[in-house]
């Protein structure tokens, strides 16, 4: 079964990753994956599995970035399957939806106010008494 690969390939990942990255892809494994893909056997992963588990997130409102972090997470459990050789194709790569764009991010240290704005007294409108 499939959710065999996940749970190995989770543990190995354990050893490399982050540990908020690795938390990431247990949520990912356990509430996503197995769930869905546990009735599949080992030897009969296909592409429409993979499709019909895409429509069903989608449908039921996950936003397409985190199906796509989804399944590439499924296509890094199987790629290792792949190369173990546990499997003969991994059939979650290339993603059925296209990578989300990232997001622009600035380099460099933020502005700061200069030292006259910092100690100027703001404009500030009172009524009169």
């Amino acid at each position: 079964m499939l959710d065999s690969i996940e749970i190995q390939w989770l543990a190995a990942k354990q050893l490399r990753l982050k540990p908020t990255t690795w938390v990431r892809y247990r949520d990912y494994v356990h509430h996503d994956l197995i769930p869905a893909l546990r009735p599949i056997r080992l030897d009969e992963p296909a592409y429409e599995h993979i499709h019909h588990f895409l429509q069903a997130q989608l449908t039921a409102g996950r936003g397409r970035p985190t199906v796509w972090h989804i399944l590439a997470t499924l296509s890094s459990a199987i790629g290792d399957a792949v190369r173990q050789p546990r499997l003969p194709v991994n059939v979650a790569r290339p993603t059925v939806i296209p990578r989300p764009a990232s997001v622009e991010r600035t380099s460099g240290p933020q502005p700061r106010p200069s030292a006259s704005c910092a100690t100027a007294t703001p404009m500030i409108r009172t009524s009169p008494t």
